[in-house]
Order: structure tokens, then sequence, then C-alpha cells
């Protein structure tokens, strides 16, 4: 049965932290006394002030399904005529959750053989599935 996420874990945000602007986590881990974390939802208000003060309240961002997806690019090439796009598409399968590009054209990857495939990724839940399409982008200048 798939893990049910509604947001990044720790290790996951640490490095979106790396890869994504601040601006688009929707939510943040803030380190209590006791070294446990808890969770909250960044209000568009004071977004700003807590990421500027995230250091000094020992917060790092974090980002929820909606927020993902929200980075995920919809790719775009232009033709004679019109324009292909690829979108990203999330779909529930058998063996948890998978992502790939979908639409007139797919975002492909070499397996070293000069033989392309369409980027899939498959996860236990969507929003592993989403972190793991997000870092394999950033890898390939796709992000």
């Amino acid at each position: 049965m798939a893990t049910i996420k509604s947001y990044t874990n720790i290790e996951q945000s640490k490095k979106l932290a790396e890869i994504l602007p601040l601006e688009s986590a929707d939510m943040y881990y803030m380190e209590t006394s006791c070294n446990n974390y808890t969770i909250g939802a960044l209000q568009r208000l004071e977004k700003d002030m807590l990421l500027k003060q995230a250091e000094y309240y020992k917060m790092f961002p974090c980002w929820s399904l909606a927020a993902l997806f929200g980075v995920l690019r919809i790719h775009t090439t232009p033709t004679a005529f019109s324009i292909n796009i690829s979108v990203p598409s999330l779909t529930k399968t058998k063996d948890g959750y998978s992502i790939t590009y979908v639409g007139d054209y797919r975002i492909m990857e070499s397996n070293n053989n000069n033989i392309e495939s369409p980027i899939k990724i498959v996860a236990d839940n969507s929003i592993d599935a989403c972190v793991e399409m997000i870092i394999k982008l950033h890898e390939m200048n796709l992000l």
C-alpha cells in the first residue's frame, strides 16, 4: 500500500532548499527545544518575514504537493505552425504513483546506448515522485 504524505520530509526539504527558490515553499519545519520538529503552513503575508528569520528560529522550508507541482515547468517547443506542449502528469498505479511528462512531445533522457526514453519516476507516494522528478530535471538542467 502506498504511503500517504502531505509534505516533503526533512531530508527532502533540505535537498530542495538547495535547488528551488525558498519562496516556492508553502510550509516550514521548526526545531523545538526538544530537538524535535514541528510543521506549519506559511501564510502569504508572513512568508517573507519567516524566510528571512529562518536561521534565527532554526526554521527551514518544506513543500506540499501543490507547491511541488507549481515548480514543475510546462515545456514548449515551437514548430512551423504551432507549439508542442509537454506537461507533468501524476498517475496512481498499482506500484504507487508515477510522474512523467505527456503531451505533444515528451522530455527524454539517454540511457547511454544512444537510445532515449521518456523520463518517468515511480515512487510509493506522490510527494516522493514529485521530489525525484524535480531532482532529475535539475540534474538535466531542465527545471
